[in-house]
């Protein structure tokens, strides 16, 4: 209940209802990864008929976030939260995994797109 109270404080108190509440990730840098959402097969970096996993990413909390549910094969699953820091000029990734691993990634869509390119093909709809 404390810990409730406390974020409530540090973010600006109890949600207010409303009938359309403001956008506050309107902003075009907050949409710069839009394009991601949807369902992904992941494939090998040199095999690319050789499927190793699926994804599955959505906008969250009001469009403010992006999760992605990351399913391997190889029995790896992981799950990532993606936001838009407006006041660093950052986007910020933390990525956790079911071996217990933390990837965390920060900086601008040219940075984080060229360091992570891993081949993507829109999953066929089921």
């Amino acid at each position: 209940m404390w810990l409730a109270a406390a974020l409530a404080a540090c973010l600006g108190g109890p949600a207010r209802s409303s009938a359309s509440p403001p956008d506050r990730c309107s902003a075009s840098e907050h949409r710069q990864f839009d394009f991601w959402a949807g369902d992904w097969d992941v494939f090998e970096v040199n095999n690319r008929d050789s499927v190793v996993a699926h994804a599955r990413v959505e906008r969250i909390l009001e469009g403010c976030a992006l999760r992605e549910v990351y399913d391997g094969r190889n029995g790896l699953s992981g799950q990532s939260l993606s936001i838009y820091d407006a006041g660093r000029g950052l986007w910020h990734q933390s990525w956790v995994t079911n071996h217990g691993q933390l990837l965390v990634i920060e900086g601008r869509m040219r940075e984080i797109v060229s360091c992570c390119r891993v081949p993507i093909r829109r999953a066929a709809p089921p």
